[in-house]
């Protein structure tokens, strides 16, 4: 026992706490501010909580719930920088892939940070009407709000029926 007691007399003795860096969850002594191991830690457990964000966001910008976990196998590579947005117009029959393919720009533009509005056209002009019969809802502002987005993504142009001088103006200003 003495000898166990003079190892124990021997050993260091830190009074910080240990705690676990939020990164890599490796134990470090504490020194008052430092949560992570390093940099790169703090960069990793920024992207793991982004990721964790994502699908919230995703719905956020108006993502269909069923294209959530839905990817094209179509090159999208030129259209998701987003510091350089391009534009783009898809078209094609029923069952193509066009709404597939939007989402998955759409999404693709979200993890790389950008502001991003998912809108079917027709269920848009139909909030839009239903706004401009309601008190107290201004369709101008429902329009700047759209407006201020960095991306928008209208699905279906042409399927709102008929194309009324209204719908024409919406499109015109927001386009």
């Amino acid at each position: 026992s003495d000898r166990i007691l003079t190892n124990l007399q021997s050993m260091p003795i830190s009074l910080k706490p240990l705690i676990k860096c939020k990164g890599c969850e490796e134990s470090f002594e504490f020194n008052g501010t430092q949560l992570f191991h390093s940099p790169e830690c703090e960069q990793a457990y920024e992207k793991k909580k982004f990721l964790i964000k994502l699908p919230m966001l995703y719905n956020e910008a108006g993502i269909p719930k069923r294209f959530m976990d839905l990817n094209t196998d179509r090159d999208i590579s030129n259209f998701t920088d987003a510091k350089n947005p391009r534009g783009l117009y898809i078209w094609g029959k029923v069952g193509t892939g066009k709404t597939v393919m939007a989402c998955s720009i759409a999404k693709k533009l979200i993890e790389n940070k950008a502001d991003v509005k998912f809108l079917s056209s027709a269920k848009f002009i139909v909030e839009l009407q239903s706004a401009w019969r309601k008190e107290g809802e201004s369709v101008d502002e429902i329009l700047k709000d759209i407006a201020r987005t960095e991306i928008l993504i209208f699905d279906d142009i042409g399927s709102e029926g008929k194309l009324t001088d209204f719908v024409r103006q919406v499109f015109y200003y927001l386009i």
